[in-house]
């Protein structure tokens, strides 16, 4: 560590900068890298991911990851293609509770946090890899109150086979017996949160109309997939004469498949690419600065090296000792990373990724990528240390490389490189920040002003009326309405339906109460909005959007089979507006509901105290849910969930934004120490300027000009390359920002003002020197 700051006061000062820019390098890779690890592991961590399939299924032009149970379990008994088969699918989080040792009621002392419930046959097991530490799958055919937990989960609630537990589910408590405990299934993705598996029994077993179950198949090796689903069409075709466009994706693959709407977590393949060319980007722009700081350093360096040559050295020592200083500077900047990293990880940053950044989580990772910078490091030093030690013992360090044309190119052609990936990466950041704020602010079509939800709200069955008269017991309530789940989603319920005419149609489906449409403010277009009435109905009721109207030719007459179409409504975004409108119906179930609205939505008066609001929902469902408190309820503004819809946009957004600093950052450091250098050769040439009359603000202007000419130049690559990148971005949204010059102005003067404002700072003292001073020392 003593070879850190032995040639000078510089050298200390440029090795510490040097470090710095390093530290912030290093901790932005490992970050990002995080990031990427796990979007390229997902759902990879199962046994022989490549050959578990998700079955998916076509409706109305949209795939969909659900089949029927007739055709998914024929088609695991009969296929010769399948090794293992079984289906999951999700069936809500509910929060754990166990009692008191030997009481039979009273409050609950132990909560285990939030259970990810799944609904499951058995063959779902060996097809994910899970093993049964405990008890059989028979076992949980013994009732609904039979349930298999995980090996994590039972822990946290402190159970074994064949003891108790209960959830609070719809304000109610419901007793669970633990008949088998199973291992937790392996790996970053899908199946992570899987916490509770209850049998599915024979539910909807013979029916093949309900196409709502997710199958997964595991196939021998060198089976072709498109054997099975030819085997699928030909069940199809013998069963119910028809066929159905079906496709089966490798479990690795449905991260990325954008093409299947799936219930479960999706990533974005250019997201993921990006992320890896910013940490790519950062790192080079790190090791660009570490160069360009040695050259810098060179003048100041070269009497250590000259006297070392005298007194014996050998230069393989001497490079080996460049080498070695190389190495413990990034060493030193590791460390200063985990600092960095660390702080990250405390902070809201740490929201920005889809995963934690804790070491402890990554170990493999954080060992890797320090191995990698180290030896990435060694080696980027080599070529510096070998010019270094080229010269003879007595050379004139004002002749060498350092002060030649060459190597002022070598040296401006690195600064002019870093400047093109920071004005791409300003450029592109600002324009993902603006076609984000521009999906915040589109005008959705329904009334989203003074609005605020309460999902999975905890309160049993008919309570609408109640909780609407309670709520609006505070005068800053003005209108209460109900649905199941949120408005906007990137996913739904869907129905399919074959007509009289032999012609399928498919839409998605919203069930909501019969005041949703006008507390939405969504107009009807034709026919009847949803009467109170409805609610008595011994069908359901259906009022559909313009788009399935002139998609499907659907009139009053003509429409669903499964319930009464009274009316059409306007079209409006209820998905994210990466995709554009599609065919949808609002539906009352009338007196025979299958399925409760759980999501409350309030509509406050202008200029109400939100806070206020927020505390009579929690009082008002504590009331008539006492189990539940005031941190289990997720009240928000809609707003504020809408920004989970596009929490991809935003998070990308503001890690490029960061990024894109980062990079100026290390810019800026390579372009102080150019200015250091050049400070350093051009000290005669200022001082006899300045004699022959050259003002202060002249040699500034003269420091300055050769950088705007640097930037100027960057610019011109830079900003194709960047229109190129957003085009391709803003293809991927139906609703997208038009491209504006500006942005790329802004960009440029941006740039250009903090790289005018380092050199002058940095040439201010070898400007404002006394000339005659710098003349007599040369």
């Amino acid at each position: 560590m003593s070879r850190f700051f032995h040639w000078g006061k510089g050298d200390a000062v440029s090795s510490l900068l040097n470090i710095v820019g390093m530290a912030v390098a290093f901790a932005a890779l490992y970050i990002l890298l995080v990031q990427v690890h796990g979007d390229l592991s997902y759902n990879r961590g199962i046994p022989d991911a490549e050959r578990v399939y998700r079955a998916s299924a076509e409706f109305s032009g949209t795939y969909y990851s659900d089949i029927c149970r007739p055709l998914g379990d024929r088609l695991i008994q009969e296929a010769p293609g399948i090794e293992s088969g079984g289906l999951l699918f999700y069936n809500g989080a509910v929060p754990g509770f166990v009692r008191r040792e030997g009481a039979d009621e009273g409050p609950f002392d132990f909560r285990a946090g939030v259970l990810h419930c799944y609904v499951a046959s058995e063959g779902i097991l060996n097809t994910l890899g899970i093993r049964l530490l405990t008890g059989n799958w028979a076992e949980l055919k013994g009732g609904p109150e039979a349930v298999a937990l995980s090996e994590s989960a039972s822990r946290r609630l402190g159970v074994e086979s064949g003891d108790e537990f209960e959830v609070l589910y719809d304000s109610h408590r419901r007793r669970y017996r633990v008949a088998a405990i199973f291992t937790d299934p392996r790996g970053n993705g899908d199946f992570s949160s899987l916490d509770l598996l209850s049998d599915i029994g024979s539910e909807n077993e013979d029916r093949w109309d309900n196409w709502n179950y997710t199958y997964h198949f595991k196939l021998y090796p060198d089976t072709d997939p498109a054997e099975i689903l030819q085997m699928a069409e030909t069940l199809l075709e013998e069963t119910r004469g028809t066929s159905r466009a079906l496709s089966l994706t490798a479990l690795p693959d449905t991260y990325y498949d954008a093409s299947i709407t799936l219930g479960a977590r999706r990533g974005n393949r250019a997201t993921t690419l990006t992320f890896i060319a910013v940490a790519l980007l950062v790192l080079l722009t790190c090791f660009i600065n570490s160069v360009n700081f040695f050259f810098s350093l060179v003048p100041v360096r070269m009497r250590y090296l000259n006297t070392r040559r005298i007194f014996g050295a050998s230069r393989g020592s001497l490079v080996f000792s460049f080498v070695e200083t190389a190495v413990l500077e990034a060493l030193a900047a590791a460390l200063l990373a985990a600092v960095l990293v660390r702080l990250f990880g405390r902070s809201n940053l740490d929201n920005l990724l889809s995963y934690g950044v804790a070491f402890q989580d990554h170990a493999g990772l954080a060992v890797l990528t320090l191995v990698g910078l180290l030896l990435l490091t060694a080696a980027v030093s080599v070529y510096p240390a070998l010019y270094a030690t080229s010269f003879a013992p007595a050379f004139a360090v004002r002749s060498g490389f350092s002060a030649s044309s060459q190597g002022r190119r070598l040296r401006y052609a690195l600064i002019g490189l870093q400047f093109v990936i920071s004005l791409g990466m300003v450029i592109c950041s600002t324009f993902i920040r603006m076609q984000r704020n521009y999906m915040m602010n589109h005008d959705m079509g329904f009334d989203r002003e003074n609005l605020v939800i309460l999902n999975e709200f905890p309160v049993v069955p008919d309570y609408e009326d109640v909780v609407a008269d309670r709520l609006r017991t505070n005068p800053g309530i003005v209108g209460v309405s109900w649905a199941v789940d949120d408005l906007v989603a990137d996913s739904r319920m869907a129905w399919t339906e074959n007509w009289d005419d032999g012609e399928r149609i498919g839409y998605s489906v919203y069930p909501v109460s019969w005041n949703f449409l006008r507390f939405m403010g969504i107009e009807i277009t034709e026919g009847r909005d949803f009467m109170e009435s409805d609610r008595q109905s011994e069908e359901m009721v259906f009022v559909f959007n313009e788009t399935a109207r002139q998609r499907f030719g659907l009139t009053l007459e003509k429409s669903s089979i499964r319930g009464k179409t009274v009316g059409f409504c306007r079209d409006f975004n209820f998905q994210p507006l990466s995709a554009q409108v599609e065919p949808l119906c609002f539906c009352v179930y009338g007196k025979h509901p299958w399925q409760y609205n759980n999501t409350l939505f309030v509509r406050t008066a202008a200029g109400a105290d939100i806070g206020g609001v927020f505390e009579h929902i929690r009082s008002v469902v504590h009331e008539l849910a006492p189990g539940v408190t005031a941190e289990d309820l997720d009240v928000r503004l809609f707003d504020d969930a809408l920004q989970a819809c596009y929490s991809k946009e935003s998070h990308l957004s503001r890690l490029l934004s960061l990024a894109s600093l980062l990079t100026i950052f290390i810019a800026l450091m390579g372009v102080f120490g150019l200015v250091l250098l050049e400070t350093e050769y051009r000290r005669k040439e200022i001082g006899i300027r300045r004699v022959n009359g050259a003002s202060m603000s002249g040699i500034l202007v003269l420091f300055n000009m050769r950088f705007v000419r640097i930037v100027l130049v960057c610019f011109v690559i830079a900003a194709p390359v960047s229109l190129f990148v957003v085009q391709r971005y803003l293809e991927n949204f139906a609703y997208r920002i038009p491209v504006s010059g500006w942005v790329f102005v802004g960009s440029l003067a941006a740039v250009l003002a903090l790289t005018v404002l380092v050199v002058t700072l940095r040439s201010w003292s070898v400007a404002r020197a006394n000339p005659v001073d710098s003349i007599r020392n040369e």
